[in-house]
């Protein structure tokens, strides 16, 4: 292969990914789905029907008839198969020139330029082969969509970062690392080994693509070192002194060094930044705690601690045996009930405290080893440090 095919080869390549991290961004549902490399180049299942895409970059090619005519035709065997059920086909390309030959999508003109071919010097009409009707036919190119005007191989990736940018609410200077984790998304879909693996949601794509994040933050933690990371770090998150009402959750991984009063000192600074609990306040409010790998004796002491110098903070439980109480753990701060903060016990139930809530949550994770907790469904900003104490600059 010479070095121009090469490059063509590889402009094809990155032209499909683009396609299919466009019309993944644009399906209308989270639960619609888009498969790389399954009937066709990319699959997409909606709620109304299943279309099936053929995308071709042939930038320096003259269009002509014979260069579609394979895809159309596989999928004309596609449709005789599968006459009675919601399949929508497309054929997608951009070409050089040549557009003005494609005429008007006729019986005819299909029979002639798309369905009859010469392979090994036996001319083959494949719609007789297939025993189709000219009514079928009709039928099928009514479902059939061919665009041969596509947009041009740098257009496309531009669109693909535009798309990026209003999915995840991010500026253009800021959307190349979503776009290369998009796509070795795409690139991990297309060389699955199942139909299953090579799917994918919207929902799913959207969070998968999310964590850059993390990575990001673990890379300029080692590039940049504690102090300058905490202040990058504090200045992106926690620079906001406009206070909202929200549901804050901080969740926090201890090792064997995390001592009674590092959580202490984290607990209550995190609680006078983050609360209004003034009579003035409608409505009052205050952060919920949750320590990874802080065993059972040891978050005893800390609750014991801070009800000796009688700082009020409720954790769900109502008395001693008592189950779990999400209208516990929730109750809003009052004059008669002067909670300052809420520590929760354990993982599984920080789930039942986020669906038990009508405000909106936001959750921040600070992890040592490797986040320990995922959810999606709101704000989630993961955070690397190196030990808990470095939490104290950083919030």
């Amino acid at each position: 292969m010479g070095d121009r095919e090469a490059v063509s080869t590889i402009r094809g390549y990155y032209y499909q990914f683009d396609y299919s991290l466009i019309k993944v961004l644009e399906l209308n549902n989270d639960t619609d789905t888009i498969c790389i490399e399954g009937i066709e180049d990319v699959d997409i299942n909606d709620i109304d029907s299943i279309s099936l895409h053929q995308c071709k970059c042939y930038e320096k090619t003259e269009y002509n008839h014979s260069v579609v005519a394979p895809a159309i035709r596989w999928m004309l065997i596609h449709f005789s198969k599968n006459k009675r059920k919601n399949y929508k086909y497309y054929v997608y390309g951009v070409f050089k020139s040549g557009q003005n030959k494609l005429k008007p999508l006729t019986v005819e003109f299909a029979k002639k330029h798309f369905f009859t071919y010469t392979k090994e010097k036996q001319k083959h009409l494949l719609h007789d082969e297939l025993g189709l009707t000219d009514e079928d036919i009709d039928k099928f190119l009514k479902k059939l969509r061919i665009n041969i005007n596509a947009e041009s191989y740098e257009a496309q990736e531009d669109k693909a970062k535009n798309k990026l940018c209003t999915a995840l609410g991010c500026r253009k200077q800021d959307v190349e690392p979503y776009y290369c984790n998009a796509l070795l998304i795409i690139k991990k879909l297309a060389t699955g080994k199942t139909i299953s693996s090579r799917t994918i949601s919207r929902k799913e794509f959207i969070n998968q693509l999310k964590t850059v994040d993390a990575q990001f933050e673990l890379w300029l933690l080692h590039k940049k070192g504690k102090a300058q990371f905490a202040k990058i770090i504090r200045k992106k998150y926690f620079s906001n002194m406009n206070l909202s009402p929200y549901s804050r959750f901080f969740l926090f991984e201890c090792d064997a060094h995390t001592t009674i009063v590092d959580l202490k000192t984290i607990i209550l600074q995190i609680s006078k930044k983050y609360s209004k609990l003034s009579k003035r306040s409608s409505p009052r409010f205050c952060p919920y705690f949750y320590f990874y790998g802080l065993d059972d004796k040891k978050l005893l002491e800390l609750k014991k601690t801070f009800a000796k110098e009688k700082i009020k903070f409720t954790d769900g439980y109502d008395f001693k045996g008592a189950d779990f109480s999400c209208e516990s753990i929730t109750e809003e701060p009052a004059a008669n009930n002067p909670i300052k903060f809420r520590i929760i016990d354990d993982l599984s139930l920080l789930i039942k405290t986020y669906n038990s809530l009508s405000s909106t949550i936001e959750i921040y994770q600070f992890y040592i080893n490797s986040v320990f907790h995922e959810c999606s469904d709101y704000k989630h900003i993961k955070i690397p440090i190196e030990c808990i104490t470095d939490t104290i600059d950083i919030v």
